[in-house]
């Protein structure tokens, strides 16, 4: 069971779910045609631009959950509603990216091989077809997925924190104490006692400080 807040580690999901949308809505009636560029700027951060393409990647997966077309006429109010939220999703991931090139984090190759073979192989793929087959019906390269799994390995490994100062985004154990009962509300027995995750919650809670930060530092427009 992961104790992470809520909204701290979206972006780190965003691979998962492009590759997702990839191998199990493959020119299925109602997937959203990616092959014909990026599309408009739909939000700048820091001045790097975040594309449509990226957006409708995200809304075709999340709503296709719930076996919503975000194609269909009658769904454009919900796919209205959701838009903002995405956004602000991958408007994250990019300020973590760049957080992470400022902090000099950088992953082995021979991770981003190992990532890339494991979401190879268990890709269900449509008869007939191959991953690089499905990777160029959503308008990727192989070249452009290894460089979001590393950008995720990276964010991975800035949110360890580690290259912060102990005493930077202090957390009490009043705060860490706060958390797990709001937890406790949701998870009930589910949840460990406190004494075991008190190190995970206080990192959490951290991570959250951090993120805050670099949130309110970062220079954001969207454009819908």
């Amino acid at each position: 069971m992961v104790i992470i807040k809520r909204n701290l580690l979206l972006a780190m999901s965003i691979l998962a779910m492009l590759v997702m949308a990839a191998c199990g809505n493959n020119q299925d009636e109602g997937t959203t045609d990616t092959t014909d560029g990026p599309g408009e700027v739909v939000a700048t951060v820091n001045g790097e631009e975040v594309y449509e393409r990226d957006l409708m990647l995200m809304l075709q997966q999340q709503l296709g959950m719930f076996g919503i077309d975000i194609e269909a006429e009658e769904n454009q109010e919900i796919v209205d509603q959701f838009k903002p939220m995405i956004l602000d999703q991958l408007v994250l991931e990019r300020i973590l990216v760049q957080e992470a090139n400022t902090q000099n984090i950088e992953i082995p190759e021979e991770e981003v091989d190992i990532y890339f073979e494991q979401m190879r192989s268990q890709a269900q793929l449509p008869e007939g077809e191959t991953f690089e087959d499905v990777l160029a019906a959503q308008g990727y390269t192989e070249e452009q997925l290894r460089l979001e799994i590393e950008e995720m390995l990276m964010v991975e490994n800035l949110l360890r924190l580690e290259h912060l100062d102990t005493s930077d985004y202090a957390v009490t154990e009043e705060e860490t104490r706060e958390y797990y009962d709001e937890l406790l509300v949701e998870y009930g027995d589910e949840l460990e006692e406190f004494e075991v995750i008190q190190d995970e919650l206080a990192l959490s809670l951290k991570q959250g400080k951090y993120i805050e930060d670099l949130q309110a530092r970062a220079e954001i427009e969207t454009f819908i």
